[in-house]
């Protein structure tokens, strides 16, 4: 198991065990020295070139071996920290931007999709007549439950996959009903995000279930009455509304 962080830029190392402050060094300081940057192609985005430098030193209170990558892109700067010595600098930029790329998919998944909202299946089921259950009993219960838990979790997967399809195969569709529906103070990419699919597809269905279809469907979905007795007055419902 390995690490890779980045690096403050108040962050100090030394080249030897010793701890002394000759062989003390200012991580941030070594931007200042040009010429041991070399140019490269970034390993996530191949029309970008960035200047990297990297160096294993000795850092922490008990003084370990760390490898530190020193990257300059466009006008940012940055360090990055690997507990792995031997991984390509490269690789390491390669794996720490990955990270953001996996952290956002989970934020959707999350959010946006509503991919984790089983934890509320789980206090729901916790019942007392579960808790009242022994050994084969409680087992298949359980069972039962994981599974639903892992099929709730695997369809919002794919239709967050599904997005990403749209996104990158109905580009132009998704951003004209988006102008039309929503507002966006700067647009990032040409290709939209998963979030923006997802708000025109829901403004398009909004759009065009007009009124007549919705009082369609209100008669047809209430053409008996209900058998209990409503303490809100008929002409202050939302039936009577539409079909008036």
């Amino acid at each position: 198991m390995h690490l890779i962080t980045r690096a403050k830029s108040n962050y100090v190392a030394y080249f030897t065990k010793e701890n002394s402050k000759k062989q003390k060094i200012k991580l941030w300081e070594v931007f200042d020295l040009t010429s041991l940057f070399v140019e490269a192609i970034h390993p996530l985005y191949p029309n970008r070139t960035i200047k990297i430098f990297h160096c294993n030193l000795y850092w922490g209170t008990s003084l370990f071996f760390i490898r530190f990558v020193w990257i300059i892109d466009g006008a940012s700067k940055f360090i990055l920290m690997s507990s792995d010595t031997t991984l390509e600098p490269l690789m390491i930029l390669k794996f720490y931007g990955l990270r953001g790329k996996i952290e956002w998919s989970f934020k959707i998944l999350k959010h946006i999709l509503g991919g984790f909202c089983y934890r509320f299946w789980i206090m729901i089921s916790d019942t007392v007549q579960e808790k009242s259950l022994v050994g084969e009993d409680f087992l298949k219960k359980y069972l039962l439950k994981l599974t639903a838990i892992e099929r709730y979790v695997n369809l919002a997967i794919i239709a967050q996959g599904i997005l990403s399809f749209l996104a990158f195969t109905q580009t132009e569709w998704v951003w004209r009903v988006h102008s039309i529906s929503s507002w966006l103070r700067t647009y990032s990419s040409t290709i939209p995000s998963e979030e923006v699919v997802q708000r025109a597809l829901q403004s398009h269905e909004l759009l065009s279930f007009s009124l007549i279809q919705l009082k369609e469907w209100v008669r047809k979905r209430f053409k008996k009455a209900p058998k209990h007795q409503s303490k809100v007055p008929k002409n202050r419902t939302l039936e009577h509304l539409l079909l008036s």
